[in-house]
């Protein structure tokens, strides 16, 4: 995604980007792996594994979750 024209350094005062959190498979299982292991409920698939980590209130809980994002717009 090419936000700057060739030959320009403006950077806007607001940036809008459109895209999709998700988690891959490897790091899905490995999540519901560490989760049966402490006796916590499995996740049904990576999609919500994803939303429900972006969603938690502790960042510490997110930060340590594998999640990816794919943007895919910007919007001025």
């Amino acid at each position: 995604m090419n936000l700057l024209k060739e030959g320009t350094n403006v950077i806007p005062e607001r940036l809008e980007v459109r895209g999709e959190v998700f988690m891959g498979k490897k790091e899905f299982f490995a999540l519901n792996e560490a989760r049966e292991l402490s006796g916590e409920p499995l996740f049904a698939n990576p999609r919500n594994a994803a939303s429900g980590s972006i969603r938690q209130l502790d960042p510490k809980i997110t930060a340590n979750r594998k999640l990816n994002i794919f943007c895919y717009a910007t919007v001025k």
